[in-house]
């Protein structure tokens, strides 16, 4: 019986450690949700206004924001998935959306308001087991760079930006097999 209970103890200690390793933690942290249903009623009433701004009438509650967050960054990036029907034969209703892809749109927070740092099309459907986003651990300018998963063909090319302390540019792409 204590036999059972140390092998019990010892896989439980086990499963908590590789749930617990930081790649882990950040696939299991990358919960879109839509906007309307987060705690972020300021970006979301931003957002309404930049639309209603730019003659683009659409129902941002239906965007899909994603929270990054990594243990020693200082402050969350909202990530906006600007597509309001996610469904591929209702692309019409993404007025986001055109040849090079669909906007995906990266804020901070700034005091009462919110900065945008990012702004990048992106073919929406990555390749089939892969997230279309991946923060890596590291950061730069206090936040993570960001690997884009985007299919080519046949292969699946990995796109990465990174925070130059103001915006997120453009800093490699590389072609892999799928």
């Amino acid at each position: 019986m204590k036999r059972l209970i140390l092998w019990i103890g010892l896989l439980l200690v086990s499963q908590i450690a590789i749930a617990c390793t930081p790649s882990a933690i950040a696939q299991n942290n990358l919960k879109w949700t839509h906007l309307s249903q987060s705690a972020l009623p300021n970006l979301q009433n931003q957002l309404q206004q930049d639309y209603q701004r730019a003659n683009s009438p659409v129902d941002v509650g239906r965007m899909r924001v994603l929270k990054i967050q990594q243990t020693s960054q200082k402050q969350p990036l909202y990530l906006i998935d600007t597509r309001v029907a996610l469904e591929p034969n209702r692309i019409n209703l993404n007025p986001t959306c055109g040849k090079a892809g669909c906007a995906i749109e990266g804020y901070i927070q700034t005091e009462n308001q919110y900065q945008q740092v990012l702004a990048v099309y992106l073919d929406p459907y990555p390749p089939k087991g892969k997230p279309l986003i991946e923060p890596t651990e590291s950061l730069q300018n206090g936040l993570p760079c960001l690997n884009f998963n985007q299919r080519q063909q046949t292969q699946m090319e990995v796109v990465q930006w990174c925070y130059n302390g103001q915006r997120y540019q453009f800093v490699s792409s590389q072609l892999q097999q799928q």
